[in-house]
């Protein structure tokens, strides 16, 4: 099994990259994946899904602590509209650099 940069392991459709989101800063929800079919795989397969969970987690609360370049920054603002798109533009950008 080879885990590839568009995590299809984990997911397989944009629906289900959807609800194994955390949709907040960056992660996945705690030791979840989304293929039902891998539940009847040694119980070894599915440890290592869960460890890359937890590692890609620890990547994205990593990269929002260094904020290498100010890149996950949110803008001084407070207009709530644009607070919220900026919180979804970090949560975003943060997943899809966590998951590479």
């Amino acid at each position: 099994m080879i885990l590839s940069r568009s995590c299809s392991i984990l997911w397989s459709s944009l629906e289900d990259e959807l609800q194994i989101r955390a949709m907040k800063r960056g992660m996945l929800k705690p030791d979840t994946f989304h293929e039902k079919r891998l539940l009847c795989q040694p119980p070894g397969v599915n440890v290592m899904l869960v460890v890359y969970n937890r590692f890609h987690n620890y990547v994205a609360d990593v990269f929002l602590k260094i904020n290498e370049g100010g890149r996950f920054t949110l803008p001084p603002t407070k207009i709530e509209k644009d607070i919220n798109e900026a919180l979804v533009k970090q949560e975003n950008d943060l997943f899809q650099t966590a998951r590479l």
